[in-house]
């Protein structure tokens, strides 16, 4: 399969899923609480492991939920990871395991996470080993299923992915899970693991039926406290599988958990918390364990990424975004994630976003263009904006979008610190020209902006635009005013193209 069919496999399930899931399932419990946790207890973990390495504890599992999360870790600890493993290679002259693949798959992972090719690593190939499908399968359905996941993660090419996607498909049972051998009971764990192998492949037919089923399954095994149980018991990690698995796809579940009379998974996982520092297996004896806590960190990291609208925990075909250590405890800080992944606002190097600088009409115009997707164009419009200058481009494309108009007929003022009137007068042009907003009349201008303690402060050419963006949700007014000719901050901006952005690919 060419790998460009396999980025678009992810886009998600048919319709008799979709309807299945949102008739099932409310939406999910997630709030500033709940990220919260995660930022602390995965900043806690990378502190109490200083040397990540190859492992089923404190290793992949933990980097790749700092890594998909974005959590600020000390400077040059994925690099600590990488040395390691380059370095546990050489020694073993390439052979993570004799005996099991799914070691590979794992490292596969964690280095795509981090931006690393693992084609490549100190000299070697680790995808190769998962071209042996006999050997592979010998762990049952588990290195089928961890083969697939980590092939997808970064659409890399093997010979042997239809033959994994033939074998998860073939092992289901009749009551829609699937066991750790075909023929074998049906567990959760797994039934969850196989969800997040097959769902890049939604879109088929044979494998669209065969995750419905699943997806049954999973309902049904649900407990009432909204949590799950695999081998009788209650325990975190069952319920962090699901949750992984409802969240591996970007379309189809990306609202939903289930049963509606319960709490919801979340909520369940989350009484596993001990100390904001990790997860528990159980409940009683309530105590840290470190396979509950990884796996936990992966499913707060999974509903922190849906929550925010970014790609599925294991679908990093679009690289690996740096954390922001200074966007700890801001309100925007999610918006950041997601504008920073999709390329569309930058930060200012060495993992500094500068939330609280303001920027300049030209930073601010490439944003807009980056959101909407515009190609620069190469043209001279404006005096004070060279061919030579960076945002050449970028300024050319939002003028002919209609985005800017420039300070007079000549110039654009690029340099000039935008205020929040003019950015948003920007933003409602863009809202207006993608259809993303309904428009604003001026008698209708006049009431809302009537509602602010400020509202007349606003010029009388950003009148319209400003209200039109309060009444459609592209801006925020904080404690009752709009402050229009305040410099708007990047951490503000961040937000307002946030929702720019998911207005216009509603």
């Amino acid at each position: 399969m060419n790998r460009e069919y396999r980025r678009k496999k992810w886009v998600g399930l048919g319709l008799t899923i979709m309807i299945l899931i949102a008739a099932a399932v409310p939406a999910a419990g997630w709030n500033t609480t709940n990220e919260n946790a995660l930022f602390e207890m995965a900043g806690y973990q990378a502190q109490q492991v200083p040397e990540p390495t190859v492992s089923q504890s404190g290793g992949e599992w933990l980097i790749i939920a700092l890594a998909r999360s974005g959590v600020p870790v000390q400077e040059g600890y994925y690099e600590k990871y990488y040395r390691n493993v380059e370095k546990i290679l050489k020694e073993k002259n390439g052979v993570l395991s004799s005996t099991k693949n799914t070691e590979y798959a794992r490292v596969i992972l964690a280095m795509t996470a981090i931006g690393k090719d693992p084609r490549n690593v100190a000299g070697y190939d680790l995808t190769l080993p998962l071209q042996d499908y006999s050997k592979t399968v010998r762990q049952g359905i588990n290195g089928a299923i961890f083969a697939l996941i980590a092939l997808n993660s970064g659409g890399y090419e093997n010979s042997a992915e239809a033959k994994y996607l033939d074998y998860i498909l073939s092992a289901q049972n009749k009551d829609g899970g699937f066991g750790l051998s075909p023929g074998s009971a049906s567990g959760v764990d797994l039934t969850a693991m196989a969800v997040q192998a097959l769902a890049p492949y939604a879109g088929e037919k044979k494998t669209g039926q065969a995750l419905e089923k699943a997806l049954r399954f999973l309902a049904e095994k649900q407990t009432g406290e909204g949590g799950y149980s695999d081998g009788g018991q209650l325990n975190a990690e069952s319920t962090a599988q699901v949750i992984i698995a409802l969240r591996s796809s970007e379309k189809a579940w990306d609202d939903s958990l289930f049963p509606a009379e319960t709490e919801g998974m979340l909520d369940s996982l989350m009484g596993f918390e001990w100390a904001c520092q990790g997860f528990s297996h159980l409940r009683e004896p309530l105590n840290m364990d470190p396979m509950a806590t990884e796996q936990g960190l992966l499913a707060l990291t999974a509903e922190y990424r849906c929550r925010w609208k970014t790609a599925p925990l294991y679908d990093m075909t679009d690289g690996f975004t740096p954390a922001f250590k200074d966007t700890a405890g801001d309100p925007n800080r999610g918006k950041i994630f997601s504008m920073a992944e999709k390329g569309i606002i930058n930060g200012k190097g060495n993992g500094v976003f500068d939330p609280k600088a303001t920027m300049t009409r030209a930073e601010f115009a490439t944003i807009v263009v980056r959101g909407l997707g515009l190609a620069q164009r190469s043209e001279k419009i404006f005096d004070d904006v060279a061919e030579g200058d960076w945002f050449y481009g970028y300024a050319a494309a939002a003028y002919r979008a209609g985005i800017v108009k420039g300070v007079s007929a000549t110039r654009f003022n690029p340099q000039g610190t935008i205020t929040r009137q003019e950015a948003l007068t920007m933003v409602a042009r863009a809202a207006l020209q993608e259809k993303a907003a309904d428009p604003v009349s001026e008698k209708e201008a006049e009431e809302i902006l009537a509602l602010l303690r400020d509202g007349s402060q606003v010029s009388d050419w950003a009148r319209v635009s400003v209200a039109l963006c309060l009444k459609n949700g592209l801006a925020e007014e904080p404690a009752g005013q709009i402050l229009p000719t305040e410099r708007v901050k990047r951490s503000e901006i961040a937000g307002i193209i946030y929702n720019l952005y998911f207005k216009i690919n509603e």
